[in-house]
């Protein structure tokens, strides 16, 4: 929760005035517990879900699950059997490594974002990948950045607004 593309994820949304919360999967950094291999970091991000739910100053028709990496796969995955995120955003997904084909059918907003040096994400597996998802839809190539973003934070925020643009939030009374 502590780098570079978290923290532009978490820019974007207090930009825009939306909550966002940062949090560690299980076992990494000072959270306790072990690695689950993805099964068991999906209860983390319901339970993320579920408190922000219940948070008096979140609009739980507003939610977005966005992740990073191996946190991209295993957020997508929660979000997929999880109709509360009404928005997905997903940083340099580990197509080369992870099945993301969970996402072909998903018909609610997404972004997606990979930079062309990404060691994970091949362009070209990136590009297949954007062209079989269904629409609404963005997904962008960032130019020179690779799977740590260093440099590339602000295109970043830019791409997440721009998303919100595109894809805003119905006003509530």
């Amino acid at each position: 929760m502590h780098n570079n593309v978290v923290n532009a994820l978490t820019t974007a949304f207090l930009e825009r005035g939306v909550a966002a919360l940062k949090f560690n999967f299980r076992g990494v950094g000072r959270s306790e517990g072990t690695h689950g291999d993805g099964v068991d970091e999906m209860k983390d991000v319901r339970a993320a879900l579920d408190y922000l739910e219940a948070a008096p100053a979140v609009d739980p028709q507003k939610l977005i699950v966005a992740g990073y990496s191996f946190g991209c796969w295993v957020g997508l995955r929660a979000a997929h059997d999880d109709r509360r995120p009404a928005r997905l955003i997903g940083v340099s997904p580990p197509l080369d490594m992870y099945d993301f084909s969970f996402l072909k059918q998903e018909t609610r907003p997404k972004l997606f974002l990979v930079g062309d040096r990404d060691f994970v994400c091949s362009v070209s597996s990136f590009r297949e990948f954007a062209e079989e998802l269904n629409p609404p839809k963005m997904a962008s190539i960032l130019t020179g950045a690779d799977h740590f973003h260093a440099g590339s934070e602000q295109a970043i925020v830019s791409q997440v607004h721009a998303f919100l643009d595109n894809y805003p939030f119905q006003k509530t009374a």
